[in-house]
């Protein structure tokens, strides 16, 4: 039986799919790749609500992560910035976003 939680993560990794430029995964690969983008849990990964006791309706938190190849640093940073705006579009007709709730791009 499929959860509410990992359709909703199915959903969005299927809203980012463009196989011309990168690779889309719902889950963490075994192998991270470059040009790709995966759907994680964040931390922490389901928020429980009350909903002011109206009904239960807890919040799941996910991390998008976007892998480049590796050039120097501006040139990830680069690669990353041209890939940000296809990424928000995909996600127009299925959410909404504002830069003000997304962080900042974590290079590890």
């Amino acid at each position: 039986m499929t959860t509410p939680i990992t359709t909703l993560r199915a959903t969005l990794a299927a809203a980012l799919v463009d196989d011309a430029n990168w690779q889309t995964f719902a889950f963490p690969p075994p192998v991270v790749l470059a040009n790709s983008v995966i759907i994680v849990p964040d931390n922490p990964y389901i928020t429980p609500t009350n909903n002011t006791r109206i009904e239960i309706s807890p919040t799941a938190n996910f991390k998008i992560i976007v892998t480049v190849p590796l050039f120097d640093n501006e040139g990830n940073l680069n690669r990353i910035e041209e890939n940000v705006p296809p990424y928000l579009l995909n996600f127009v007709s299925l959410i909404w976003l504002t830069w003000w709730q997304t962080s900042r791009p974590l290079l590890r």
